[in-house]
């Protein structure tokens, strides 16, 4: 697995980058809030005007979903649009205002993360949320069918799948493959022999992270049918990262 990423490592530095996509309990119960959780201040409650896609830029977009986050984090969750009505309206059609690729891990719930509801974003979920052939055919779709404004690629702290990558060693079933497109971020941020020095710190596994997030943003961006839209202005695409401990969503690439 190292030496792989040897070849890798010096087939990156040659070509700096690649030029395709690797393609109950009781009633009364309450419990406590986690350790780390910081309450956010709280967020004033108005109602959340009906999204116009006619009228909302993508920056407008994007503020909408980091309100929704706000108010989650604020323990302000208003759960709009899920309501029986909202559940009949859509049957006709859909016209979510973002998409979001993000990773599969369950304590990543992007609708309850972005206090949002039926039919308002278009979310594709993947270990490591990698931007494989498949997740952009998904993302391509979701601009040209459905006219979303604004993507997110959104990694999360305690990547279970960059903690795998991590360790480089062989893995059963399809799980190589899914593995293997994290090794360029393993490779920029520097760590490609981070399994050598036996236990893998924390800090490393998030700058991983958070380089896996920038790496499969620029996946995505090669896409034709995203850089058009993005050049026509029509589509803002942003990497972020979500918080495990706090819940907090934090943009790192606008």
């Amino acid at each position: 697995k190292n030496s792989k990423r040897i070849v890798i490592a010096s087939f990156f530095k040659k070509n700096h980058f690649f030029n395709y996509i690797n393609m109950g309990v009781g009633a009364s119960f309450q419990a406590p809030p986690p350790q780390h959780f910081v309450q956010a201040p709280a967020v004033p409650l108005v109602p959340i005007p009906p999204y116009n896609p006619n009228a909302e830029s993508p920056d407008q977009v994007l503020q909408r979903l980091l309100d929704g986050n706000r108010r989650f984090i604020a323990g302000q969750s208003i759960h709009p649009h899920q309501e029986k009505s909202r559940i009949i309206e859509l049957c006709s059609g859909q016209k979510p205002f973002a998409s979001i690729l993000s990773c599969a891990d369950s304590r990543v719930p992007c609708e309850i993360v972005f206090d949002a509801g039926f039919g308002d974003v278009f979310i594709i979920r993947v270990a490591g949320n990698i931007a494989a052939p498949e997740q952009v055919a998904s993302l391509e779709y979701s601009i040209l069918e459905l006219g979303v404004k604004l993507i997110v690629i959104l990694g999360h702290t305690k990547c279970g799948a960059v903690k795998a990558a991590l360790k480089g060693e062989r893995l059963p079933g399809f799980l190589e493959a899914l593995i293997d497109q994290i090794d360029v971020a393993i490779i920029r941020s520097g760590n490609s022999n981070a399994s050598a020095a036996g236990k893998i710190s924390p800090q490393v596994v998030e700058q991983v992270v958070r380089e896996n997030t920038l790496y499969q943003l620029e996946r995505c961006m090669r896409s034709p049918v995203i850089s058009e839209a993005i050049k026509n202005g029509t589509v803002k695409v942003v990497g972020a990262m979500y918080d495990l401990e706090s819940g907090n969503v934090t943009l790192i690439r606008v």
